[in-house]
Parts: structure tokens; sequence; C-alpha cells
């Protein structure tokens, strides 16, 4: 009996030194399984961008990774090939810990070295657990930067990122207490949170919601302040699971530009019902497109902003072009833009509306040209429904508003009720009616 006693004891001695190692030998499975579901997702959208590992020293109870992100194309933005990291990993008994250093970048260390002096106020910690989950904390400490008269202050904060070994879902929660520059501008506590569900590589679905408590900035003419600021962000899939959506909303309880104020303005944007194989196609077309721009980019000096603006100015004219093919692919049946929620308090009263626009066909460009010609074709082509409202003062010169400029109108774009302007507009049954009344837009063969 006493023998077994022992016997089991034993085992788990033996199997508790082991532990580390173990943790050691589990860390360094699910990094390299991380880093090949990161390259996938590059591959998949068609960026050259790639993550690899150059030395992975494994020991007992400790690893030494390096590892770096290869920047491809993006070089000529950025001037630099690569992020060079340095991981220092303690393996523990339920565990992994690992702390993350800059250190093998020159850029970097010369940043640090001669302007903060040499106090590197960038931290990373990730831990890796046994159940496939890993956590990573980036962490800001305060600092403040000197450029002749002006003087930066960057205010603490951090940021915890968790996702599971498979990247199927990623959380994320920050928040920064701020940043100001000198007396003319500052923002005050940046907070985010996310959660995105991974349905492919290219399709992520979930929220995220950006906000700030204060934003204000001066100069010797004008001065603005805008309080309380959210933005969030959705992208979610449609039963069918043939199409997506994405949603961006911005709500603001002030904004002050001199005297003058605006109270509780609002604005969300949805673009509804993309066809979910012309959107892969727009990514991954949409990122080859632009990687070869960045590839013919000359290389400019960074001090050379002149020339560096003009070449990005001929360049991105140039990727325009080459994108109408890309923005095709989007163009299908079920398209809709919406704006919603848009409304602000002013002085004279209160802006309100909301606008859809939808797609009743697949389109290309060139077939929006003949409505130039012909408008009534748009009847065809579009679903439109609209309500706003203006407060009356607020227009100056209300004639162009009020009278009808096109032929077959009958009212004009706005018609006066109490202190406001009001617009309504609708397609039904392949008639555009304005403010309730039909307007005849003329379609070809007819007189």
């Amino acid at each position: 009996m006493k023998k077994a006693i022992l016997a089991v004891v034993l085992i788990f001695i033996l199997a508790g030194a082991g532990t580390p190692f173990i943790s050691g030998l589990m860390m360094e499975r699910t990094l390299k399984q991380v880093f090949n579901d990161i390259n996938q997702i590059y591959s998949d959208t068609g960026s050259d961008i790639s993550i690899e590992i150059s030395r992975y020293d494994r020991n007992y109870s400790s690893s030494l990774i390096e590892w770096k992100i290869k920047l491809g194309t993006l070089k000529a933005w950025y001037g630099v090939d690569e992020l060079i990291f340095l991981d220092r990993a303690k393996h523990g008994f339920t565990n992994v810990v690992s702390y993350t250093s800059l250190e093998k970048n020159k850029w970097f260390m010369d940043f640090v070295n001669q302007k903060l002096n040499g106090e590197n106020p960038f931290k990373i910690r990730t831990e890796y657990n046994y159940s496939g989950l890993i956590e990573a904390l980036i962490t800001l400490e305060g600092f403040i930067l000197k450029d002749g008269k002006e003087v930066y202050e960057f205010m603490p904060g951090q940021m915890a990122t968790t996702f599971d070994k498979g990247m199927k879902n990623i959380f994320t929660q920050g928040i920064w207490e701020g940043f100001s520059v000198s007396d003319k501008f500052k923002i005050d506590e940046i907070s985010v949170n996310s959660k995105l569900e991974k349905l492919s590589t290219i399709i992520w679905t979930g929220d995220t919601t950006l906000a700030t408590k204060k934003i204000e900035g001066k100069n010797a003419k004008s001065q603005f302040e805008l309080s309380n600021v959210k933005c969030d962000y959705s992208m979610d899939v449609d039963k069918t699971g043939n199409a997506l959506s994405f949603r961006m909303g911005y709500v603001i309880d002030s904004i002050v530009v001199d005297q003058n104020q605006i109270k509780d303005a609002s604005i969300r944007i949805g673009i509804n019902r993309i066809n979910i194989e012309g959107y892969k196609e727009f990514i991954k077309i949409g990122s080859e497109v632009m990687k070869n721009a960045m590839e013919d980019m000359p290389e400019v000096s960074p001090q050379d902003n002149e020339k560096a603006k003009k070449a990005a100015e001929k360049r991105m004219a140039s990727l325009g072009l080459q994108m109408i093919p890309v923005y095709e692919k989007l163009l299908k049946q079920g398209l809709e833009i919406q704006i919603s929620d848009l409304k602000a308090q002013l002085s004279k009263g209160q802006i309100k509306g909301d606008i859809t626009l939808g797609l009743r066909k697949d389109m290309t460009l060139a077939q929006f040209f003949p409505i130039m010609m012909q408008p009534g074709l748009a009847l065809d082509i579009f679903s439109l429904k609209s309500d706003v409202s203006l407060p009356y003062e607020l227009i100056a010169d209300k004639k162009n508003l009020l009278h009808p400029i096109f032929p077959g109108m009958h009212t004009g774009f706005f018609v006066k009720k109490g202190n406001n302007l009001i617009h309504s507009a609708e397609t039904r049954n392949g008639k555009l009616f304005l403010n309730d009344q039909e307007v005849k837009l003329e379609k070809a063969g007819q007189k």
C-alpha cells in the first residue's frame, strides 16, 4: 500500500516537473498555428504582407522567439521592410507568459533613445493558456515629446485583445486617457470595444465601438469643441448567407464652433445586401490593384513632402480607373445605401432625415450614363424613399428648394409646413412621387 502511494506521489511530482516543458510545447504549437491563420488571411485578401518566425529557441522553462512582419509593398509607404519582434516567454504550470520587445528595430530604438531619453513607454504581454485562449495586453505609459515650440503629451492607456487558437473569435477592449498638442489640440479619454467572429478569412461579423469624451482645438482665428463622440461599426450576414451588410453610426452630444452650437447630432450610414461573392472579389482584386500601385510608387525621401504628395496624387488617379471593374462586382440587384437617424438640434430648429436608395437590377457603370439624357430610366434602375425636415429659417435662399426646377415636377424638392421645410420622395410601381405628387419623367419612346 505504501509503495502504491509513493508511486502515485512520484508520478505527480514528475508530471509537475514536466509541466513547464509541456507548456513550452503548447505555446510553440499555438503560436505557429496563429501565424499560419494570419498568413492565410493576408493571402486570401490579396495582400503581400506576411508574418514569419525567424528564430525559436525553446528551453525547459523559457523560450526566446524572434518573429517578423514583412510589409511587402507597404515598404514604399512606411519606409521600412519589416517589423521585428522579440518574445521572451516564461513557461508556467498552467500557462505561458511572453513579453514582447521592439528592440531589434533600429528606427524604434533611435526614437526611444533620442526622443524619450531611453525610456520605452510600450509594454506588450501575452498569455497562452492550455484551453487555446490567447490574451494580449498592450500598455502605454504616459510620455511627452517636444518639437520646437510644440509640446506633444501622450497620456497612459492600455488595450487587451483575446482570441482563440483558431482565431474564430476576437474580443478587444481598450482605453487611452488622451493626447494633446500644446494648448492647440486635445482629445480626452478614448475607449474601444470590439467583438468579431470569423465566418471566413475575408468576412468577419460583429461590432466595434469607439468613443471619446471630448475633442477640442483652437488657433488664432477659431476654436471648436466636440463632446461625447461615439462611433459604432457593425457587419452581419443575412439568413440566406448570400448577402452582408455594413453599418456605421456617429453620435455627438454637442458640437461648438466659435459661438455656434449643434446639439444631439447623429447619423447612421448603411450599405445593405451586398452580394457576398462580389464582396470577396472586390476585396481580393482591390488589394491586388493597390499592391500593384504601391509597387509602382517611386521611392521618395520622407523629407520631400511635396514630391511625395504629387506622386501619391498621380498614383491615386490611376488607381481610380483601375478600380472601375472592381466596383462593378458590387453593383448587384438588392444593393441598398441607407442614411438613417440623421438629426441635429440647431438654434433655428431641428434637422431630421432618412434616405434609402436601392438597386433594382445588376448594373455596370456604363449603364448609368443614359440616365443623364433620359432621367426616366432611373425608375427602372433605382428604388427610393426619403424624408427630410429642415428649419425654415436655416436656408437663406429658398427659391430653388420651394419651386419646381425640372420638367414634370409639381412642387419644389421641399414644401413649407409650419416652421419647417419638408421633403418626401418615394418610388412606387415604376413611378416617382415627390411630396405626394407624381413627377412625370420621360423615358425613351415617350412624348
